[in-house]
């Protein structure tokens, strides 16, 4: 994940629509606004949207290796991306640049959460996130990051469990 980038000429508010807290259950449809406050004009090659959503793992274990089975530790890790999409909100990839102008300017996002998408967790040996991250791409210049987690909570029908919970 970017490091986020801080600038005295540009500021970023992401917000959600009728969702003050961010915590959204699987299936949501999710919408918002980017509000870019800019003090100065910017040059840019695009205004860039990642939302993303996925669970990483990570850890070590003494396992046997070799003829004698010595013990060596091994380090075992994983991700997997549940919602990984990329919306270019102003400009391109491959734009040659544009310049935006000091004031504020709004975009708005619209997207929805995989039905089967898992609850957010942060564990000793895993996590998973959901993410938005608005990006000013510049030519020649570091981007600036601007970041803002949200939650994903699944329900659970107790009723359609087969499971026996005593």
């Amino acid at each position: 994940m970017p490091k986020e980038k801080t600038s005295k000429h540009v500021k970023c508010d992401i917000l959600f629509n009728d969702n003050s807290s961010g915590i959204f259950t699987a299936g949501d449809r999710v919408t918002g606004t980017i509000e870019l406050h800019l003090t100065k004009i910017k040059k840019v090659r695009g205004v860039c949207l990642l939302i993303s959503g996925f669970s990483a793992v990570f850890w070590e274990a003494k396992v046997p290796d070799g003829p004698k089975n010595k013990k060596v530790k091994a380090q075992f890790k994983g991700r997997e991306d549940f919602i990984k999409k990329k919306l270019y909100l102003a400009g391109s990839e491959n734009g040659a640049g544009m310049q935006l102008p000091p004031n504020q300017i709004r975009y708005n996002f619209d997207f929805t959460i995989p039905p089967a998408a898992p609850t957010s967790m942060e564990g000793k040996y895993g996590h998973v996130r959901y993410l938005l991250q608005v990006t000013l791409e510049r030519p020649w210049k570091f981007d600036h990051n601007f970041q803002q987690p949200f939650t994903v909570v699944c329900q659970a029908d107790l009723n359609q469990s087969n499971e026996v919970l005593c």
